[in-house]
């Protein structure tokens, strides 16, 4: 192997990070964190559980 491709990170160095995002409630509007690699939450002011496709 040449130097210059030690330099280059195999693909399973790089991890997947879950991230937060962003999502309105349904039942009362307020903004909640849904993380990514999560399909629903539960609204903390209304109790609603809300849906990233909702």
């Amino acid at each position: 192997m040449t130097r210059c491709q030690f330099n280059e990170r195999p693909a399973c160095s790089v991890k997947n990070e879950p991230f937060p995002e962003e999502v309105r409630c349904t039942g009362c509007g307020a903004w909640i964190e849904v993380w990514s690699d999560e399909d629903e939450a539960c609204c903390v002011r209304c109790g609603r559980i809300v849906r990233k496709e909702e």
